[in-house]
């Protein structure tokens, strides 16, 4: 009894495994897709840091509108919206084979969704993740301190001698540019070295009365699920202090998701002598999708919309046995979003 149990396991190991590769010996179990609504958010924070001398900014740089408090913000600059296909639980079958029928292999996906018959997957357009631009190294301004400047007794002091160097390097810059300065450059080249460097002293220095604006670029994806209409399903939320925010979290502003039903389901034209033949079937079978109209929106307005082919409103249809017997190879591909058939092929064996 206990090998006859091991040898079962091992059996359906090596079944497994010839799944895997896309053999079907004995069958293969698969789902077709329902379509999910993937929300690629690119949010931009800006970070503001006080400098460390902006109190004297209004006494030595004559500036009146240097902020003195730290602020981080939030803001979203670009939001799509794209479809994508999942496995529906309620859509599971099993692709019979054997010697009954010609059906020699199946291709599904990871999450286990067909994908085609007898032949490779179409391509799949998957959009590139976002990947953020390399951030320049920040400027320490005590790498362009004078001696005088760091042994100052006090940050008044510092203060002052630092909008003194300031005034001192735009006075440099102002003689390059006039050509008057004392050592001119030899080229245009060594002229725009010399100005960059003047700009980076005086950047780095001011920054210590105007303070420090970090701006980075992050990328959120949200996946929404919708199986009947709906008016009102939360998509996410957004702060413009925090942020995407969980759902639960109410100092988010919510974002919803509506997904009406337009109706417009294909006619089943099969006869019922059509129907009937079609009960002996191989265990292959596609999506019907109807259609919906899709829109992502806020309290203010309507954020995106868009009418989409729609599995969930439509039926399923199991595909003809005479498509698979021993007379003839039928290859064929599904759109893995909404499950319908694409590049059907059907060819009399030996010819």
């Amino acid at each position: 009894m206990k090998r006859i149990i091991s040898l079962f396991v091992i059996a359906i190991a090596i079944f497994q495994s010839s799944l895997a590769q896309d053999i079907v010996n004995e069958g293969a179990p698969y789902y077709l897709p329902k379509t999910a609504f993937k929300f690629r958010i690119l949010v931009q924070k800006t970070k503001f840091t006080p400098g460390e001398y902006a109190e004297y900014a209004s006494r030595y740089l004559k500036q009146s509108d240097a902020v003195l408090e730290p602020k981080t913000s939030y803001k979203i600059i670009d939001l799509q919206m794209q479809t994508i296909g999942v496995p529906d639980p309620s859509k599971h079958f099993n692709a019979k084979a054997g010697m009954k029928y010609n059906i020699q292999k199946i291709h599904v996906s990871d999450n286990g969704v067909l994908l085609s018959v007898n032949t490779d997957p179409a391509p799949n357009k998957e959009e590139p993740s976002f990947s953020p631009a390399r951030k320049p190294a920040p400027l320490n301004p005590r790498d362009y301190m004078s001696e005088d400047i760091l042994a100052a007794g006090s940050r008044a002091k510092m203060a002052q001698l630092c909008a003194e160097e300031i005034y001192t390097i735009r006075t440099s810059r102002n003689d390059l540019t006039r050509g008057t300065a004392e050592t001119m450059p030899k080229d245009g080249e060594q002229l725009k070295l010399m100005l960059a460097s003047l700009n980076n002293q005086e950047k780095a220095l001011r920054q210590l009365f105007e303070g420090i604006t970090e701006i980075d670029t992050t990328e959120h994806v949200v996946t929404v699920m919708a199986d009947a209409p709906t008016t009102g399903q939360l998509a996410f939320r957004f702060s413009e202090a925090f942020g995407i925010t969980d759902n639960d979290d109410f100092s988010g502003s919510p974002y919803y998701l509506s997904v009406a039903d337009l109706q417009l389901t294909p006619e089943d034209t099969r006869t019922e002598k059509e129907k009937a033949a079609q009960k002996e079937d191989p265990g292959l079978y596609i999506n019907v999708p109807g259609k919906a109209h899709v829109a992502l929106y806020n309290a203010n307005k309507i954020i995106k919309e868009m009418d989409v082919f729609y599995p969930q409103f439509g039926r399923i249809e199991n595909l003809s046995a005479s498509l698979f017997n021993k007379k003839v190879m039928t290859t064929f591909q599904l759109n893995q979003v909404t499950g319908t058939t694409i590049n059907l092929n059907v060819q009399e064996v030996g010819k």
